[in-house]
């Protein structure tokens, strides 16, 4: 059985305890709203949002800025999500300053239809150790297209750098 009452200064409702913050008077309603509107005014203006950036600038370019998004890339990256996310970011990024055509694909999406075997080599490769290979290189006129990434091994990926594949795969034979 609850045993309290309040009463919210703003709004005037009576609630419970678990719906009330005591320190500040104001149900959890209302601290909502309150937040909500802060939120808003403080970017609602071209000249506050352009304070809000710069402010945020000034943070990211500090030591203690710079060492916390250090920490918290460190951490994403560590996950599978950072990972196919970075690979993805960088195979775009590759493709934008070769003026190559692009689209999104996942590694695992790559993986899976390859059922997990390097093209070239044929050996069987996990995910985490799979090389998103494009098989006509960016830098020969290749895409960052789907159809163009294939599944590859480390080894064969390196190997192979920017060779055009009917050039690495008469090397290996």
């Amino acid at each position: 059985m609850r045993d309290k009452f309040f009463v919210c200064s703003e709004c005037e409702s009576g609630t419970y305890p678990e719906f009330f913050l005591e320190d500040r008077g104001i149900c959890i309603r209302c601290h909502k709203d309150k937040v909500a509107q802060y939120s808003y005014s403080r970017r609602s203006t071209p000249e506050k949002r352009e304070a809000w950036n710069a402010r945020n600038r000034a943070w990211c370019n500090s030591p203690e800025g710079k060492a916390k998004i250090k920490a918290r890339h460190k951490i994403y990256y560590a996950t599978k999500r950072g990972r196919d996310a970075h690979r993805r970011a960088s195979h775009a990024r590759r493709a934008r300053i070769a003026n190559a055509p692009s689209d999104n694909w996942k590694a695992s999406e790559v993986h899976s239809e390859a059922n997990g075997r390097c093209l070239y080599c044929g050996v069987k490769v996990d995910l985490a150790d799979m090389h998103a290979d494009h098989f006509i290189p960016l830098s020969k006129g290749g895409s960052n297209l789907r159809e163009n990434i294939v599944c590859s091994c480390a080894s064969c990926n390196l190997k192979k750098s920017d060779k055009m594949p009917e050039d690495f795969i008469g090397e290996t034979l």
